[in-house]
């Protein structure tokens, strides 16, 4: 059997699945990338192969721990609320 790997790029403001030299999609957060990939590897295991994934650190992209514009990883201490996802800011600020 081969192997698959998977590889979260930065593309811009968006991210990517690197896949046989192919970037298909794009998604908001690398975070949704990452199931995405996690999603077709599971397909490649059950056909018997070898599955690797690589998600770049926070230096990579917008410089956010999820990837994404506008959100923030806040950890609490003493309160038992280990973290907390806070929206900072919305690309569509209006609501219908």
């Amino acid at each position: 059997m081969g192997s698959a790997q998977y590889s979260i790029v930065a593309e811009g403001d968006e991210w990517g699945v690197l896949h046989d030299g192919h970037i298909k999609n794009r998604y908001a957060t690398k975070e949704s990338a990452f199931e995405a990939a996690v999603a077709a590897a599971s397909l490649a295991i059950r056909e018997g192969h070898e599955v690797h994934i690589s998600v770049p650190d926070r230096s990579a992209g917008n410089q956010t721990a999820l990837g994404a514009k506008g959100y923030s990883l806040i950890r609490f201490d003493g309160s038992g609320l280990v973290a907390c996802l806070i929206v900072l800011s919305l690309r569509n600020k209006s609501r219908p």
